[in-house]
């Protein structure tokens, strides 16, 4: 079964919820289970997503460096324009790493992580 994380992030003193939308200040949701991230709407186009993906180089070798996948997802059933980073794991050191990496940077899109 996959199983996403959902991460609490606060951006201008709102808190939103979704996976590591802008920048740090991400914290892990202990508990939830169903995959989060902003409306289908307010998701970023798979080209600019792919595009933050070049310009954060060195977050993505650091997330593949702790055995995570990293790649540009389309969470939205019959919507192939709308994208997030998806970061892919296996284990709970594997989420762990996730949290503490996302916790201090970020890919300026939204991202979501999810168990392989």
């Amino acid at each position: 079964m996959k199983r996403a994380i959902p991460l609490l992030v606060a951006l201008g003193g709102v808190a939103v919820t979704g996976v590591a939308l802008v920048s740090s200040g991400a914290v892990a949701l202990p508990g939830q289970q169903a995959s989060t991230h902003p409306p289908c709407a307010e998701l970023p186009t798979p080209a600019a997503v792919t595009h933050a993906l070049g310009q954060h180089t060195s977050l993505v070798k650091q997330l593949q460096g702790i055995g995570t996948q990293v790649s540009v997802g389309t969470p939205c059933d019959g919507q192939p324009d709308k994208a997030l980073v998806l970061i892919t794991y296996k284990s709970a050191a594997q989420q762990d790493g996730i949290v503490a990496i996302m916790n201090s940077d970020g890919f300026g899109v939204p991202a979501q992580s999810t168990k392989a």
